[in-house]
Order: C-alpha cells, then sequence, then structure tokens
C-alpha cells in the first residue's frame, strides 16, 4: 500500500514505521489519501418524501380518547369547540367504531368522526372539532 500512495504522490515522503505508513506531504495529499481510502457507493438512493399514510382499528371507544391518542402521536393541536358541542347535544365521550388503513390525515379524521353529528376544519397540525 506505500508503493502505490508513493506512486500516486510523487512529492510526498511515504514510509513505513513500526508497522504503520507514515505519509509526510501537503495536506491536499493527505486528503487525496483519505478520498481514495474511503468506500466508494455502489449506488446512490434518493429518498422523496410523499404524503404520509395512517392506520388505525378501534371498536367501541370512547371518542375523545381516540382523538386525545391521535393528538399525541400524530403531533396534532386538537381543539374542541365545547359550546357548540354542548348545545347540540353531543357527547364527546360516545363510544365509535372505525377502521382504516393507508388513509390520508383528512381521511383519518374523517373516519374517526363519522356518525357522531361533528366534523372536523384542519389548518396544518391544528384540528378544530364541531357540530356539524
Amino acid at each position: 500500500m506505500a508503493e502505490r500512495w508513493a506512486e500516486a504522490l510523487p512529492g510526498a515522503k511515504i514510509k513505513i514505521v513500526g508497522g504503520r505508513i507514515r505519509v509526510d506531504a501537503r495536506l491536499e495529499d493527505h486528503e487525496r489519501l483519505e478520498a481514495r481510502s474511503r468506500p466508494t457507493p455502489t449506488r446512490r438512493t434518493n429518498v422523496t418524501s410523499g404524503e404520509a399514510t395512517y392506520q388505525l382499528a378501534v371498536e367501541n371507544a370512547a371518542l375523545d380518547k381516540v382523538v386525545a391518542q391521535l393528538e399525541k402521536q400524530i403531533n396534532l393541536e386538537i381543539e374542541w369547540d365545547r359550546a357548540a358541542i354542548e348545545r347540540s347535544g353531543i357527547a364527546v365521550d360516545q363510544l365509535i367504531s372505525a377502521k382504516v388503513a393507508g388513509a390520508t390525515l383528512d381521511e383519518l379524521l374523517e373516519a374517526v368522526l363519522a356518525g357522531t353529528g361533528l366534523s372536523f376544519e384542519r389548518t396544518d397540525r391544528t384540528v378544530v372539532i364541531r357540530p356539524n
């Protein structure tokens, strides 16, 4: 290896000292050696982000508990229009069942609120839940 490095860097002083290769050379030469000794990737993978998809399966679970879990796990900010919900006589702890797979965030929220008398309005990560 020392011989190959010496051929690649004719201006450098390369010798073996104590079982190690010692290189006295310019910084640029050291950088060239370092680049040559790094393994090169055989293939580059470009990762692009797509829209997140969600799955959920709940059976007879309290709506407010399900929404609280989604808020925590998906990092949402849920705002309940509690005054309007109470005026409508809708219970936020009513039992719901929902099952979705490969759903967008809006599809997930629609499935959770289906049949509850509630709807949502979403702006980025903020979701406002109110009566239909």
